[in-house]
């Protein structure tokens, strides 16, 4: 699997890793946006977390992106310089195809910015030979994230039973896309 372009800019974001001086930032996206993170992402569940248990999460996402296992990328408009959320492909299972996944900052929402940059990495997971598949997992209740995967053209393939129940959540909606030609 070839190595990700490090930055990736849209018409308004810019995709890059989140620096350890924007850790502070990244704490407050995902500390004031709980209420709206807490039913979708089962890692919200351990949050609000000391910053230095956060940076050092972060660091070691940065690890992941640098040793080509995981690619995170925080989430920031060109004009302004705090962290609207988290975007990243995860490797899918034992395949070279990868998982989208991604969150914003409550006050973010709504504006388009998760399609804009989702559209950008599935753009880029793409630009890699190996690469077939992109795909979406997402709760059958969470509207956005299903809005999200068919305003890009990804085809719902399957709705499984969930190994993990989290938040009443028993099941996946699993949404793939497959590379063109």
């Amino acid at each position: 699997m070839a190595r990700f372009a490090s930055e990736v800019t849209t018409p308004r974001l810019c995709l890059r890793a989140v620096a350890m001086d924007e850790v502070v930032s990244l704490k407050v996206a995902i500390d004031t946006s709980l209420e709206t993170l807490l039913p979708w992402l089962p890692w919200a569940a351990n949050e609000p977390t000391p910053l230095h248990v956060l940076s050092a999460r972060n660091a070691e996402a940065n690890a992941r992106f640098e040793r080509d296992e995981e690619w995170a990328y925080g989430i920031f408009r060109h004009d302004e310089p705090r962290v609207l959320g988290r975007i990243a492909l995860h490797r899918w299972r034992d395949t070279s195809d990868v998982e989208l996944g991604y969150w914003l900052r409550s006050d973010a929402v709504g504006k388009g910015y998760v399609t804009e940059a989702a559209h950008a990495l599935v753009e880029l997971a793409f630009s890699d030979p190996d690469v077939a598949r992109v795909m979406i997992v997402c709760d059958p209740r969470n509207g956005r994230s299903i809005a999200t995967a068919r305003q890009l053209a990804f085809t719902h393939l399957e709705t499984v039973s969930t190994q993990m129940v989290f938040a009443g959540r028993t099941h996946d909606m699993v949404w793939q896309k497959v590379v063109a030609g």
